[in-house]
């Protein structure tokens, strides 16, 4: 039997033993190994005696986990005939966590009604709002009226976009776009 590690505030690493599923229940970051309990990250052991539970605190930061129904912001970097790339730089949830994935958004998953061409939608450059639809690969949609982008670029001066009755103006060139914009559009909320 591999000997008991003195338990808090202990730094493990995955596969370490920690201690027994008789003295403790495993909580976050930590497995079940046949009755023993282990790290399952590297981190330091944290115990809840109320609970009897232990948990491991992780040292360093893991890229968020993106699931299905997740809410993601990110910026458009490229746009083709049928779909816009999406570089997801953050996760609801996890907004302390850089994720630098790539997503996509197909051009029937922007607006539920028709849209001909996607650049009515989107622009390289704009920040936009999801939702993850898959995540293997990561697919995305902008229909609800909650998402879509929240901040814009005039792509002429690179003034910030404000948004009108019918799209987004320029204050500085006076040039109007479409955009598929989420009801949030210009507040940055999350």
């Amino acid at each position: 039997m591999e000997k008991k590690i003195e338990i808090e505030e202990k730094i493990v690493l995955p596969g370490d033993f920690i201690c027994t599923t008789e003295e403790y229940v495993p909580g976050s970051n930590t497995y079940n190994n046949e009755g023993s309990i282990c790290s399952s990250i590297i981190g330091i052991v944290k115990l809840d005696d109320k609970l009897h539970k232990i948990d491991v605190l992780p040292l360093v930061m893991v890229p968020p986990e993106i699931k299905q129904d997740s809410i993601v912001l990110g910026k458009i970097i490229l746009l083709k005939n049928s779909f816009a790339v999406l570089n997801i730089e953050r996760v609801k949830g996890y907004e302390n966590r850089s994720a630098n994935v790539e997503g996509t958004i197909h051009i029937s998953n922007i607006q539920h009604t028709y849209i001909k061409t996607i650049d009515k939608a989107f622009n390289v450059g704009d920040i936009v709002k999801a939702k993850v639809i898959s995540n293997n690969p990561i697919r995305l949609t902008t229909q609800d009226k909650n998402l879509g982008v929240i901040k814009a670029f005039c792509p002429v001066c690179g003034e910030t976009l404000e948004k009108k009755e019918k799209g987004l103006k320029c204050s500085r060139c006076n040039t109007r776009y479409q955009r598929k914009i989420s009801e949030d559009y210009g507040w940055g909320m999350f």
